[in-house]
């Protein structure tokens, strides 16, 4: 038990002492602790920081003033969905211009085909005409043959040339257009929203970060002396302060250059388990002694021995509990227990007189 645990056992005992001394014992008190996972202090462990293991910076495409922010820190997305809006006036304009250049060329299309067919027609008839001798040579090229000739090049060749160059100057304009629109990459939050409307935006700053938290790292700087007892995928525990318990994760990626700055190898450990209470940043312990075994770690003031048999006692509902349990560490201030507890549980880690088992006692 640290200091600071210690510290409200020594005041409920000397509040005991006091109560004695003022009247009447009112029975057997005791000062509880509820039983919790964890790791003894001074166990081997790597320190590293939670991350997200997918993330995005998310930078604008074009520069301009921002129209519209539509969504904040905290915001779930999908990938595809808009964040915020450009106000590219200009360009939508443009856009809307070249849609109906795009049109017009579809039709023109349909027509110069329409007319093709009317040509083809007329050569027909004028082609039986010069078999039959009713036609000169040079009144069928310049009545038949030339005007067939052209509506067939118009059908075939420029018409569709002229959609063609339309339509690949109205895609410009929408990709241009789709680029005052800034939308997220991946499914996740938003965690940082650095941008507000009316400002004015730049391809070379971050509007937003957006990260999916469902799935998250340790991502940790290994020295050269324990890099190489890691493997990927071996199984490890880790321990962040915001959760009550031990926590399973197994080693992502190592990394096989070393990183000068931060002096040792980059190691990401993936934890299991989502909609748990961790953030990117936050500091863990990654304890790499195998796979996480169901350990308690309790003050040692909570343990009896007895004839060489370790119990603690558990208070529920008025009275105590003696319960056998197995001692795998003792310390000076903590027993680390392998078996016999469960999560939650209450110990006595002081009693005002001797517990036996089914006693009455009260909680202080």
């Amino acid at each position: 038990m640290k200091v600071g645990r210690m510290i409200p056992a020594l005041l409920a005992l000397a509040f005991f002492f006091v109560q004695g001394c003022a009247g009447k014992d009112p029975g057997v008190r005791v000062v509880t602790e509820r039983v919790s996972t964890g790791a003894p202090a001074g166990a081997d462990y790597i320190t590293g920081k939670i991350e997200a293991l997918d993330s995005a910076t998310i930078f604008p495409k074009v520069g301009g003033k921002v129209a519209e922010v539509l969504v904040d820190v905290g915001s779930r997305v999908k990938a595809g969905q808009a964040l915020m809006r450009i106000d590219m006036p200009d360009v939508g304009a443009a856009r809307d211009q070249l849609r109906a250049a795009v049109d017009e060329a579809e039709a023109a299309v349909k027509k110069a085909r329409i007319d093709l067919e009317t040509a083809e027609e007329n050569y027909n008839r004028g082609l039986s005409l010069y078999n039959s001798g009713a036609l000169s040579k040079a009144d069928f090229d310049n009545k038949y043959a030339v005007p067939y000739e052209l509506a067939r090049i118009q059908a075939e060749e420029t018409a569709p040339h002229k959609l063609a160059q339309a339509r690949a100057a109205l895609q410009s304009a929408e990709a241009n257009y789709s680029n005052s629109v800034i939308t997220s990459p991946i499914d996740g939050e938003v965690t940082a929203r650095q941008i507000n409307p009316g400002e004015v935006c730049s391809p070379g700053k971050p509007v937003f970060f957006v990260a999916d938290l469902s799935r998250v790292v340790v991502v940790a700087y290994v020295d050269e002396r324990k890099v190489n007892s890691l493997k990927v995928g071996q199984k490890v525990a880790v321990k962040v302060d915001p959760v009550d318990r031990m926590l399973e994760a197994e080693v992502r990626n190592i990394s096989h250059t070393l990183d000068p700055a931060a002096k040792g190898y980059q190691v990401k450990f993936l934890v299991a388990g989502a909609g748990l209470p961790i953030k990117p940043g936050m500091f863990a312990r990654v304890y790499t002694g195998g796979e996480p075994a169901k350990r308690f770690v309790v003050p040692k003031s909570a343990l009896v021995e007895e004839m060489g048999v370790y119990r603690v006692f558990v208070y529920d509902g008025g009275k105590v509990t003696k319960v056998p349990v197995q001692v795998d560490k003792i310390s000076d201030n903590y027993v680390v227990v392998g078996n016999g507890l469960s999560e939650g549980q209450e110990l006595v880690v002081y009693s005002s007189s001797r517990l036996e088992d089914g006693m009455a006692v009260s909680v202080r």
